[in-house]
């Protein structure tokens, strides 16, 4: 089954242990789930892929595909922050 993972930042919420913020990342496959995890307005692509695999990809593996309310530069930077984070290389074609 094709499955794919929403992502939604929630900021400017009152400061908890530190976090303002939330990301809420819904699996859009068999399963439904939401995961909300604690975080800060500022976020960067590294500390968003660790809190990916943390958090996600142990249940779910990857998605097939990835939406964000965040702009596609960042979606780009997550995704080769979890491939350096996971050990995949990649590559790149050159045009013939």
């Amino acid at each position: 089954m094709k499955s794919f993972s929403q992502v939604t930042f929630i900021t400017d919420l009152p400061e908890s242990d530190g976090f303002d913020s939330l990301i809420v990342m819904i699996d859009h496959g068999s399963t439904k789930r939401v995961i909300s995890i604690p975080c800060n307005k500022m976020i960067d692509a590294m500390l968003m892929a660790q809190n990916y695999i943390d958090h996600v990809y142990q249940c779910f593996r990857l998605p097939d595909s990835f939406l964000s309310d965040r702009g596609p530069q960042f979606s780009s930077q997550v995704f080769r922050e979890m491939a350096q984070l996971l050990g995949i290389k990649m590559l790149r074609s050159t045009v013939c």
